[in-house]
């Protein structure tokens, strides 16, 4: 699914009233009056409903990212996210980190990852190691999923990573290393997806919840974090 698919989407599902969510943003103790929000307002944005009107809109197209011939399951990640997630103790609001190029499985992450109700942390693999493990550390990521290219910067940072506790790399098992070429415990990608149902309930939460975390660059000391909700990314 191409991204200015996705916010064609977007477009449409905040500008449809009847999709809705119309909860009351306001009441009037003493009159019992409810202010109602206006459509755009009222309906809830995240990403994991903008995901599931694009299944249920579009369920049988394929997908081109990256300009590669690969294509996008959009749901085998997503809706198997939260137990892969649950399996590695990662929790509602963990920081999940990625450090990799745009392609079919960076694009499930982006989804999986909000869509359970964890905040993506997507890192610019052209920060200097040192920045690299500083917000890694600060973000306090519990995973970190990394392309095949990224593993020799991997291993430079991966000692000083206090609080990541599953290097993932985004592969299948016949491109994994041998475990003997590196120090690492590393887990692949295409195994966890496989190892858990496609069945799955996606959760519900308040758009105003975290969805992910970027960090600044060139800036004068550390780099600094800036956090987005589901709504200010989708409106955005």
């Amino acid at each position: 699914l191409a991204f200015d698919e996705v916010f064609f989407f977007v477009d449409w599902l905040v500008g449809n009233e009847s999709l809705g969510h119309q909860e009351p943003v306001g009441r009037d103790a003493q009159a019992g009056m409810v202010v109602e929000p206006s459509p755009a307002a009222a309906f809830v944005v995240t990403e994991t409903e903008v995901l599931l009107q694009v299944l249920v809109v579009a369920f049988d197209a394929p997908a081109l990212v990256g300009g590669t011939d690969q294509f996008v399951d959009r749901c085998v990640f997503g809706q198997r996210g939260q137990d892969v997630f649950a399996r590695l103790g990662i929790a509602r609001s963990d920081r999940v980190a990625t450090l990799a190029w745009n392609g079919h499985r960076h694009m499930e992450l982006y989804f999986a990852v909000s869509g359970a109700g964890s905040v993506l942390h997507t890192i610019n693999p052209r920060l200097h190691p040192e920045q690299i493990a500083w917000i890694v550390n600060h973000a306090e990521d519990r995973a970190l999923f990394f392309d095949l290219t990224f593993l020799p910067l991997i291993e430079a940072v991966a000692p000083v990573c206090k609080t990541v506790k599953h290097w993932v790399l985004l592969t299948d098992r016949a491109h994994m290393p041998a475990k003997e070429s590196t120090k690492l415990d590393l887990l692949c990608y295409e195994d966890l997806i496989g190892a858990e149902s496609d069945r799955f309930t996606w959760p519900q939460f308040d758009e105003n919840t975290a969805s992910s975390i970027c960090y600044t660059s060139g800036t004068t000391g550390n780099p600094k974090g800036a956090l987005y909700s589901h709504r200010s990314t989708l409106l955005h």
